[in-house]
């Protein structure tokens, strides 16, 4: 058992199911959903017997929870599909706010693996009479919209519904473009298309709408990449005798071997040694010691920039927006001792085959393959990012054919149209070499 007060000062390491006493009953918390330390905390659990959404609003002194119960009520009067709000409880200074749970499956994850045209536009419909309504989604994104069994649209977070400000239309197409560019990457030139072609049925100026969608999303990538740097929802920051570990929050069960693969990498088998970088692995992970040392790698690390954090950095980024690549799991940097300058990461390891292989071996397979390569070689020129080192050994494939990445610590990403320019040409040139180098 434990009070609203003291969950406000919850950090990120606390968070764990937990159940509060409210004047009007017990809040069961089951799952949490979502933390802001000390701001917000999503749940789902149960009260009163009954399954719920709760969000606790902590030291709500400008009265948002009361502001969100009223406004779900507002938009559910004016037609809008909203969760319904079931009751507003305070206790001291703080407020949690109960809705029922909407059953369906998240919008984000129908259009992971294929692009859904009926579906794009039946969300663009939404938008379209929310703004109507006089409403906009501020924090547009398919994550915030949820699409029942019956195939309706449901808006999520109504804290984040504002009025539709006095720009009117150039508010809602640079919220389309924010949409546009939190979509999986994959998904960007199918979305930005129906966006263009719904603001023309509906009369909508779309000037300039691309070039707004590629500021939008650069500026996410600025924002996801200073994220993934610090202690957040996704990643905890801790510091150990000689460094500092980066880790991810979700399926800490096998915390343990990762830093034991961190400290002491020579205890798997050796997959490849080099003069500065050697892998080593299992059949569950692969681990990368960069084996850098001196004043310069330890300035590295200082500016946030060793091999090491690059490719965890950028590992993370492209996770994010929905490039094929292994997530990094665990980051060591050794900043102190014999081993300062150094940096160990741990990848999951994938059933795959280098795609070098595969031209080697199956010549007219490596070639459909290469279609798909170029595909996302084009992707990463209009989102400026860069591989960096785009051989095929570098390009790993499954039985199924999908694709993945690896090796990130030379990738990168700028709003310069010029650099995006000049590193696709050699992410291209480099690949295209390949064909040659592998007969």
């Amino acid at each position: 058992m434990i009070t609203l007060s003291a969950l406000q000062h919850w950090c990120w390491n606390d968070a764990e199911p937990f159940s509060v006493d409210m004047s009007e009953g017990r809040l069961v918390a089951d799952d949490i959903l979502r933390h802001l330390p000390g701001k917000r905390l999503v749940v789902q659990g149960q009260w009163q017997g009954q399954k719920v959404i709760a969000k606790l609003f902590f030291n709500d002194s400008k009265a948002a929870g009361r502001h969100e119960y009223a406004l779900l009520e507002t938009l559910a009067g004016q037609g809008v599909c909203v969760p319904e709000a079931l009751a507003l409880l305070e206790q001291d200074n703080h407020a949690v706010l109960l809705m029922e749970p909407v059953s369906g499956a998240g919008l984000e994850a129908l259009l992971t693996d294929r692009v859904d045209l009926p579906l794009l536009r039946t969300l663009l419909d939404t938008v379209w009479n929310l703004y109507e309504a006089g409403w906009i989604q501020t924090d547009l994104h398919l994550g915030n919209f949820l699409v029942r069994d019956d195939g309706g649209v449901v808006c999520l977070d109504a804290g984040a519904i504002k009025p539709v400000p006095s720009r009117g239309a150039a508010a809602l197409v640079d919220n389309l473009a924010l949409m546009c560019a939190q979509a999986a990457l994959a998904l960007q030139a199918s979305l930005i298309q129906e966006c263009l072609d719904f603001m023309k049925h509906h009369g909508v100026d779309s000037r300039d709408f691309e070039k707004r969608c590629r500021y939008a999303l650069h500026r996410r990538m600025v924002q996801a990449d200073r994220k993934f740097q610090r202690n957040c929802s996704a990643i905890r920051v801790e510091s150990i005798k000689d460094g500092v570990v980066y880790s991810v929050r979700a399926g800490r069960n096998d915390l343990d071997a990762w830093l034991t693969y961190c400290e002491h990498p020579e205890v798997l088998p050796f997959l490849k040694k080099g003069s500065r970088v050697s892998v080593y692995a299992n059949k569950n992970w692969v681990v990368k010691h960069y084996r850098e040392a001196g004043l310069k790698a330890r300035f590295k690390q200082k500016m946030k920039c060793s091999r090491g954090m690059i490719s965890w950095r950028q590992g993370w980024l492209w996770a994010l927006l929905g490039i094929p690549t292994p997530c990094p799991v665990m980051l060591v940097e050794f900043t102190q001792g014999e081993r300062a300058g150094t940096s160990v990461i741990v990848f999951p390891k994938l059933e795959s085959k280098a795609l070098s292989q595969v031209m080697e071996q199956q010549r007219n397979r490596a070639q459909r393959l290469a279609v798909d390569v170029r595909l996302w070689l084009d992707r990463f020129l209009w989102a400026g990012i860069s591989h960096g080192d785009m051989k095929a050994q570098n390009i790993l494939v499954d039985e199924a054919d999908k694709l993945s990445f690896i090796d990130l610590d030379g990738a990168g990403f700028s709003s310069r149209a010029r650099w995006a320019q000049v590193k696709n040409q050699k992410d291209k040139l480099r690949f295209e070499k390949n064909w040659e180098q592998f007969r």
